[in-house]
This record gives C-alpha cells, sequence and structure tokens, in this order.
C-alpha cells in the first residue's frame, strides 16, 4: 500500500511540473512571436517613413558644380580679388568670388571673375573667349520683360533677352529697314498692345554696344 501511495504521488509530482514546464514553454513561445511581429512592423514603418536626407550645395548644383572643388584653381585667380570690396562664395561654394557692381568684369569658370549684385546680370558676348569654361562679362542692368538686346556678332545682328530672369524662349524677328539696318527694336510673335509697349528696346546710353564691340 504504502509503495502505491508513493507511486500515485510521484505521478501527480510528475504530472503538475510536466504541466508547468509546458505553459512556461507556451508562454515563451507566445512572447517570441509578438516580439517577432513587433520587429517586422517596426521596420515596415521605417521602411514607409524615410526621412529625406536634405541636398548638400554640391549636390542641388550637380549640374553646374561638375568638377570637384580645387583650391590650387581659387588661389589662380586669387589676385582678381585683391581690390574687392565685397566678397562672395561662388554657387559651388569652392571659391571667394568679388562681388560686382554695375559696368564691372563677371563671370568665368565657377565665377571666379566676380558674381554681380543684386537686379544686375553678367552679359557675355560670344566674342569674349573662346573657352566657355572661362568665358566673362559685364555686369549690366537687367532689361524689363518684353525687352531684347540688339546683339551684332559677326556683322548679323540677332535680338536677344538679356534677363535670365524670365522666360528667353520667345521667338523675335527683326525689324529691318530698306537700308537694310535694323532698327532699335524686336518684334515678338503674336504679341498684345501692352508687349508692344514694353518691347521697345534701350540701348542704356550706348553702354551695351561698347560691351559687345569688346
Amino acid at each position: 500500500m504504502l509503495i502505491g501511495r508513493f507511486l500515485l504521488i510521484i505521478i501527480v509530482l510528475s504530472t503538475s511540473i510536466l504541466a508547468a514546464i509546458t505553459t512556461n514553454l507556451t508562454n515563451t513561445n507566445h512572447q517570441l512571436q509578438s516580439s517577432t511581429v513587433t520587429v517586422e512592423k517596426s521596420k515596415e514603418k521605417s521602411e514607409s517613413f524615410v526621412s529625406p536626407i536634405p541636398l548638400s550645395s554640391s549636390a542641388a548644383n550637380q549640374s553646374e558644380c561638375h568638377e570637384s572643388c580645387s583650391m590650387d584653381y581659387c588661389l589662380k585667380y586669387k589676385s582678381i580679388n585683391k581690390e574687392c570690396a565685397r566678397l562672395i562664395r561662388d554657387q559651388c561654394d569652392c571659391c571667394t568670388v568679388c562681388l560686382r557692381t554695375e559696368n564691372q568684369i563677371c563671370g568665368g569658370h565657377l565665377n571666379v571673375y566676380g558674381l554681380c549684385e543684386q537686379d544686375l546680370l553678367c552679359y557675355k558676348s560670344n566674342k569674349t573667349s573662346n573657352n566657355l569654361t572661362e568665358q566673362t562679362g559685364i555686369c549690366v542692368k537687367a532689361c524689363l520683360k518684353y525687352q531684347c538686346l540688339l546683339v551684332n556678332i559677326n556683322n548679323k545682328t540677332s535680338c536677344e533677352c538679356a534677363n535670365r530672369r524670365i522666360p528667353c524662349n520667345a521667338n523675335f524677328l527683326q525689324d529691318t529697314n530698306n537700308d537694310n539696318k535694323t532698327s532699335h527694336y524686336c518684334e515678338q510673335q503674336s504679341r498684345s498692345k501692352q508687349e508692344q509697349e514694353l518691347s521697345l528696346l534701350k540701348t542704356n546710353d550706348g553702354k551695351l554696344d561698347s560691351i559687345i564691340s569688346q
């Protein structure tokens, strides 16, 4: 009898222990599954809501700044800014260049010859340089909308808008007299009366003509 009771007690205890172990394993498994689901959801959220990385100045101006910044190139033209009153960084944040006023030289690769002040533009003639990367110009006042400049290159006259801040893709026609001399204005196709009034060319007291002839 005693042996039978002892065996019964052992069986009951073993059953209880096994039940407890099974319960613990089940809870642990549930916790692991829950943690896995949480991690996967967090990963999905992180992939769906990636924070945008701000572009650096070099990346934003990649179309203009193909080459890496060369300090040797900047130092080569450092003497140009020797007597400059105001300095500014170029569009590629590479060289320190001069902030130019009206009728001063400007342009060049990375604008080493200077950038024009506000409301001025660097007017460049095709005759200034054979190398486009080193092409320089002169700071001039921007013309009004619908105005254009008469540009004389190789004895050929064409109409060219000098203000880069407005679209200049409209087709312009030359208005010539009987003596084959180009008049002082360019006509824009299909223009309104208001546009006609604004299209009269102002030669800026001959300054632009002298610039182009250089």
